[in-house]
């Protein structure tokens, strides 16, 4: 029997609007039974212009929508999209260094680094708890990464 691929999509996933790119970690089939994407927005060519983690998931790849089940209208872009944590631009956050895990009970987790009020770069973790993502610094660490290029 011959099979056809055929498109899943018939818009974009996200769209930055001429102005930036979104850079995806998943998705990931978590033990929910969703598909969970996170990703960040770049504005340039520069990495240091990566910002603002954000999440969707979906049941389907399809149909997507927020942590809360909120339904989101395709193409995802900044302004519709639910932000896990609002990195600022040169804030530290790099794009395809942020990684999809669940904890003990099979809630999402996404792991990603960026910088702290200090300006030293540390790892975090954030979770999305009664509908308000929670960021968890990891480590204390005195050290700045440069990110640039």
């Amino acid at each position: 029997k011959t099979k056809r691929w055929r498109r899943l999509l018939d818009k974009p996933l996200t769209d930055g609007e001429g102005k930036r790119n979104a850079y995806f970690n998943g998705p990931i089939l978590g033990p929910d039974g969703y598909f969970h994407l996170a990703w960040v927005w770049r504005e340039s060519g520069d990495c240091s212009t990566n910002h603002d983690l954000s999440y969707a998931r979906s049941k389907d790849l399809v149909s997507w929508e927020t942590s809360t089940g909120k339904p989101l209208k395709l193409p995802i872009t900044l302004e519709t999209c639910e932000i896990v944590d609002p990195v600022p631009q040169h804030g530290g956050i790099i794009n395809n260094n942020d990684r999809i895990g669940f904890d003990q009970q099979g809630r999402v987790t996404i792991s990603y680094h960026k910088n702290d009020a200090n300006n030293y770069t540390q790892p975090w973790t954030a979770r999305s708890e009664n509908g308000v993502w929670k960021k968890y610094q990891v480590t204390n660490s005195p050290y700045h990464t440069h990110l640039h290029g």
